[in-house]
């Protein structure tokens, strides 16, 4: 049985005399079956959205990975129907389309013909219907945008396009055809254009405020008209503030951006089992930055596509009027429509483009926000100690004369421990203990500054400086990456093909010569490409040493070498100089061919002379062959028409010599970027060779016949001396630490205290000494470390405190009082509400280091590692310390594990004491007289400090209050901004 005829125009009646029958077997193959084909489209795919939603299916699929866990949503309404469809302007909009479909269903039911296109405008209607009844409308619109736009094609092909020619007449004559065309107009193309979009949470968990673009309708986008609100409201006032801002939409936030885009990114991000992370071979970056914005890639693809069309839109309307001009019986299609594509070929490109940049800017920077988080996750993964420059392992000045001699003699071991430990001598050089100590030898000269590092065994601090923001930045200038090896050898061939068409083979002829200026461009960009990475380098390495300088100023002044730290850096700026000088000479030579320089400068006047001479020797080579050699005729509509074309060829070119360099060192920072997260010497637990160390019960803490090093044997550490690279930390037998208790680690200066506290926490090489060998610390419960180099946020002192925890106002009151800071804040204008400064600047050492200490105490820790806090406080701060805090009731039954040089205050409140020998070896391990009768330098020690606490005891410090000056505790002020607008003299 043969389908009906339900699209066919089968008119007998006088309104349409013209048309014949269509029998129902070619109806299915004329234009009218377009809109049955959609609609049979709309209802499988409505049919097959039905079925992955079904609550019996659904499972099914998700077990066979077809398919994601439904996500359950936040119930959007609490204010009725309407608002369930996001707002009255939606809901209008879906009653006007309801109406329109019912008015198209209403002229089909009336036609002469019952049944020509009455199923289609009923399915529509009942799409429309179910759209405005529906509480959730939103796959049922788009299958009316398709059906409706099937219908509204159809008849502006066959009725609207033939009003443009001379030759062809409207398919359909008829006194209603005019009114459906509106109807559908309005419909199929106004409506889906003006109706808001129905804001849709990015994580249906966590809602957030939608920004004015993420509910924006297609026509807003189109003209950035969403934006209108913001600048009026700028316009207006004086000063638009940041919280007056549209909000970011839920999209942009950086936790679902790196939620999303990490697993491309970052090598490990899969875990493999509990004994390390798996490593991801590595592959080029670009590869992850086409997985992660594949989507936005083809749609910049396909702007630079439509781009193309509408840039030779123009010339080929030229073309065309000029033909018509030259010869008018022979057209074919009204003038006005050429006249009329001179506007909207130019006005098109434009709005495309600025669509394109858009979407290339709103990529670029979250690519920003992805590297950065990458490079910066990255960062806690790598071992920055044996990162260490050998600036950073100078000469200390003496030792403080608290510390016995006999320790003064393993200076020798000072290499051997990480630059945090090595400052211990500074630290307890500041302690009141030293009174009691002999005087100290007259000074000898002062030594000669560190040598300049040698190799890559360098901090990574400046290359890190460097890599999220040099190198972000010339990945944000690469971004037209696909102008470069699409769009614009896209348009270039187009163009060729026009000429081609043009003026037969001889348009080859000035491609030939196009082609041959691009040689020498292309070798300067590869030189250009090949300076780019010496100016990184080079950057890296004075970056580097300037950041090592600031690091160990006092160092610097005390010792006087500020003329020779000056004139290394200097020799790096000169180095970095150099080669600076070649990449802008490279640039420069690469911007003659791009037509582009300063005004009035040599390269100016050398760039317009070639930017007329090129173009003016591929026009008179192509005229002169086509005109000569192949015997043509050069007609008006050729010649402007074959201008305008080299015109944009000329531009294209010249646009892909400018993206090119932008480009390549584009891909010389990715590069940079790939080589930081695959080469960088990590934790052993990210490396590939790392050994398991094997957890033995997961309450233990300790070590049985491990041995740790700073170095791994086959690593390459040109920076460093022999003896820094052969110490090792050997635990021949088992060491555990007691839990709920305080453990002591005690020994001499370089014996490798805060070595032993780095290779608990992972930081050092692993090195089993034999079966059954591990090392283990249950993070369970969570690890609060305070370094011996106390380190604070640039913030207040309660931001400090809390560090992000949950606030217990009496939790915190107890650690203020503990750590002894009631009297510091009650000093501070702004008390605990008073800003730090950068790396603690507006607090003292002992400040400092109680701060360290609070925000470990405040925590909910249950092992509290501290390295050496007490070395910066006073003999009656450290005992307050000791006495109020460490057997406090904020830190009672939580383990704590102390490396500390007051033996004598933090001995009686201790379970467990460790004693290390100065060859980084365990002397003995239990209780302190166990420690002192194997030590005798530390049973020294001991008495000497107990001299220093009895002395300070019986002095009366007499405390006087400094004059408050008067401030907020704030060092960071309100910016200043400028209020008003522009004057018109400002704008000329």
């Amino acid at each position: 049985m043969a389908p009906p005829s339900l699209f066919v125009q089968n008119w007998s009646s006088p309104d349409f005399p013209s048309l014949s029958i269509i029998s129902s077997a070619s109806h299915w193959k004329s234009d009218h079956a377009l809109p049955v084909y959609a609609s049979i489209v709309s209802v499988a795919l409505l049919l097959i959205h039905a079925f992955t939603l079904s609550e019996y299916t659904r499972p099914i699929l998700v077990r066979l990975n077809l398919a994601k866990e439904r996500e359950i949503s936040p119930q959007v309404d609490s204010g009725g129907h309407i608002k369930s469809h996001g707002g009255r302007v939606i809901f209008a909009t879906e009653v006007l389309t309801l109406i329109g479909s019912l008015e198209l269903l209403r002229v089909s039911v009336t036609r002469v013909l019952a049944l020509e296109g009455l199923e289609r405008d009923a399915y529509s209607s009942l799409l429309a219907l179910f759209a405005v009844v529906s509480p959730r409308p939103t796959i049922v619109s788009h299958h009316i945008n398709l059906v409706l736009a099937a219908s509204w094609t159809i008849f502006f092909a066959r009725d609207v396009v033939p009003l443009l020619t001379y030759t062809r007449t409207p398919a359909d004559p008829s006194h209603l055809l005019w009114h459906l065309i509106s109807v559908l107009s309005l419909t199929a193309v106004v409506l889906p254009l003006v109706k808001p979009r129905r804001y849709v949470p990015f994580d249906p968990s966590d809602p957030m405020p939608p920004s004015p673009e993420q509910t924006a309708s297609r026509l807003s986008l189109l003209f950035f008209a969403f934006q209108d609100a913001t600048v009026w409201k700028a316009y207006r006032g004086p000063h638009l503030p940041l919280a007056e801002l549209p909000p970011l939409a839920d999209a942009d936030h950086s936790k679902h951006l790196v939620r999303a885009a990490l697993p491309h990114f970052d090598p490990y991000a899969e875990r493999n089992d509990a004994s390390g992370v798996r490593k991801q071979p590595q592959r080029h970056l670009f590869l992850a930055v086409a997985s992660v914005f594949r989507p936005q890639i083809i749609v910049a693809t396909l702007l630079l596509l439509s781009d193309n069309a509408a840039t030779l839109l123009a010339p080929y309307a030229l073309k065309k009027l000029l033909e018509y001009l030259a010869n008018r019986d022979a057209a074919t299609v009204n003038p006005w429509v050429w006249v009329a594509s001179l506007f909207v070929g130019p006005l098109s490109s434009a709005i495309i483009k600025q669509q394109y940049q858009t979407l290339l800017g709103h990529s670029t920077v979250r690519l920003e926000a992805i590297l950065t988080q990458l490079i910066l996750k990255h960062a806690l993964r790598i071992r920055i100690v044996a990162e260490v420059d050998s600036l950073a392992i100078a000469p200390t000045p003496p030792a403080a004369p608290s510390v016995a001699p006999s320790q003064s003699t393993s200076s020798s071991d000072e290499s051997l421990t990480p630059p945090a430990e090595s400052e211990s001598d500074e630290t307890v050089a500041d302690e009141p203990q030293s009174k009691a100590a002999s005087p100290s030898p007259p000074p000898s000269p002062p030594p000669p500054p560190p040598p300049p590092p040698q190799s890559k065994g360098k901090s990574l601090v400046g290359r890190m400086n460097n890599l999220i923001s040099s190198d972000l930045q010339a990945l944000a200038r690469a971004a037209e990456f696909l102008q470069v090896f699409f769009g614009a050898p896209v348009m270039i061939v187009l163009t060729i093909g026009f000429l081609y068409n043009l003026l037969g083979w001889s348009a080859l002829i000035g491609f030939v010569v196009l082609v041959a200026q691009t040689p020498l461009p292309i070798v300067f960009s590869r030189l250009l490409q090949g300076a780019t990475k010496e100016v990184a380098k080079r950057s890296d390495d004075r970056v580097e040493t300037v950041t090592e300088t600031t690091s160990v100023i006092r160092m610097v002044k005390m010792f006087g070498w500020e003329k020779k730290m000056s004139e290394r850096i200097d020799e790096k700026r000169e180095a970095e100089l150099t080669w600076v000088w070649w990449s802008k000479f490279y640039t420069l030579i690469t911007m003659i061919f791009q037509f582009r320089a300063l005004p009035f400068s040599f390269a100016y006047f050398l760039t317009r002379l070639v930017s007329y001479l090129l173009p003016a020797l591929t026009m008179i080579a192509t005229f002169t062959v086509y005109a000569l050699a192949m015997k043509r005729s050069l007609d008006a509509a050729t010649v402007f028409s074959s201008i305008a074309l080299f015109n944009i060829l000329r531009t294209k070119v010249a646009m892909l010599f400018m993206w090119l360099p932008n480009v390549l060192k584009g891909n010389v920072s990715l590069q940079r970027i790939s080589d930081f997260l695959y080469e960088t010497e990590l934790l052993d637990k990210f490396s590939d060779n790392a050994v398991a160390h094997g957890e033995n019960g997961i309450n233990d803490i300790g070590f049985r016949a491990a041995t740790f090093s700073w170095a791994r044997e086959d690593a390459n550490e040109g920076a460093r001396t022999p003896s820094k690279r052969s110490f090792r930390l050997e635990i021949k037998d088992e060491l555990l630490f007691k839990r709920g208790s305080i453990n002591l680690i005690v020994g001499p200066t370089g014996s490798g205290k805060t070595s032993l506290l780095m290779a608990l926490l992972g930081e050092m090489h692993f090195l089993p000494s034999g079966p059954g060998a591990w090392f283990n610390l249950p993070r369970t419960g969570g690890v609060a470390y305070a370094a011996q180099e106390s380190w604070v946020l640039n913030a207040m002192i309660k931001e400090n405190i809390i560090f992000g925890a949950p606030f217990d106002e009496e939790r915190y009151k107890k650690v203020l009082d503990q750590c002894a800071l009631l009297r510091d804040l009650e000093l501070l204008d702004a008390g605990d509400l008073t800003e730090v400064g950068e790396k603690g600047l507006t607090l003292s050492g002992g400040q400092k280091a109680r701060l360290t200490l609070a925000r470990a105490v405040y925590s909910s820790a249950e092992i509290i590692i501290l390295d050496d806090v007490l070395a910066a406080l006073d003999v009656h701060t450290a005992k307050w310390i000791v006495d109020k805090c460490l057997v406090g009731d904020l830190v009672r039954g939580r383990t704590v594990i102390l490396v500390t040089h007051n033996v004598s205050i933090a001995a009686p409140v201790s379970d467990f004491v460790v004693s290390l020998g100065p060859d980084g070896h365990i002397l003995s391990q239990g209780r302190i007289s166990d420690a002192l009768a194997k030590n005798a330098k530390l049973e020294l020690q001991v008495v000497e400090e107990k001299v220093a606490e009895d002395k300070a005891e019986q002095e009366v410090v007499q405390q006087t209050d400094a004059p408050k000056k008067e401030n907020k505790g704030k060092l960071i002020v309100e910016e200043e901004t400028s209020k008003g607008h522009l004057s018109w003299e400002s704008s000329k």
